[in-house]
């Protein structure tokens, strides 16, 4: 099965599709991406790549692109199209806002693989744990999986999903992530509805190993320009051991 994500703009390369990216071909399928705005004919270009699945992860400040382009480009292009990232997961009615034909709601690594999987075995794609399907004239919700608490055996995120554009993915400034949620509860953070959404899924911060970290990073610094690491954790210093041994 092939993956085709889309993105709006180039402002960034997106760590969750790379994580993604990394799972899909690590189950055996296909990704790629485009960037609508790097795209003269952008549907055109959809339709050359064939592709079997169309995947938009966006925030609230990119949901009216998306949700505009989904209804332009469902009907003509007859592609599924899952939609995930911040906001449908905060506002998981967005699947009912638009034509696509899936909504993950949270960590989509697992969800993903096994909707392509079903995808391609001719299965029913409307009982996979954290997916939310339009099936019958109505939305199925599924339950929610635990949270994600180990990733030293997952693939590598992929940063290969954006050679297509070689002016990212060879920026020598390269983004990283090392946790994930946050023991504060402050209130003007969208955190808090992650937190209140998986309630009794697992613990809430969690941190990949000292090892996976170092062996991401020595990954990019082997294969791409890199001068540079932004970490982009909400709170870098919070388990000051982490921290010590990674130093």
């Amino acid at each position: 099965m092939r993956l085709l994500f889309l993105q709006e703009n180039p402002m960034y390369e997106a760590l969750g599709l790379h994580a993604l990216s990394g799972a899909v071909k690590h189950a055996g399928h296909e990704t790629d991406l485009l960037i609508e705005s790097e795209e003269a004919y952008f549907t055109d270009k959809i339709k050359e790549l064939t592709t079997d699945l169309l995947a938009f992860s966006f925030m609230t400040s990119h949901q009216e692109w998306a949700i505009h382009t989904i209804n332009r480009i469902r009907g003509p292009l007859g592609i599924p199209i899952l939609i995930g990232g911040t906001h449908p997961t905060m506002y998981p009615e967005t699947l009912g806002h638009c034509e696509a034909d899936f909504l993950c709601v949270g960590e989509g690594e697992g969800p993903i693989v096994d909707l392509l999987n079903r995808m391609s075995n001719g299965e029913r794609t409307d009982s996979i744990p954290n997916i939310h399907a339009k099936a019958s004239g109505r939305i199925v919700v599924n339950e929610l999986r635990s949270l994600m608490d180990q990733w030293d055996d997952l693939p590598l995120p992929d940063r290969t999903v954006y050679q297509r554009y070689p002016f990212l993915q060879d920026l020598p400034l390269k983004r990283f992530i090392t946790s994930f949620g946050c023991a504060y509860k402050c209130s003007f953070c969208y955190i808090n509805n992650y937190r209140e959404i998986y309630a009794a899924k697992g613990k809430f911060f969690r941190r990949k190993s000292v090892h996976r970290v170092i062996r991401e990073m020595k990954h990019v610094r082997d294969n791409y320009p890199l001068e540079r690491i932004h970490y982009v954790d909400d709170i870098f210093s919070l388990d000051k051991t982490w921290v010590q041994a990674f130093l």
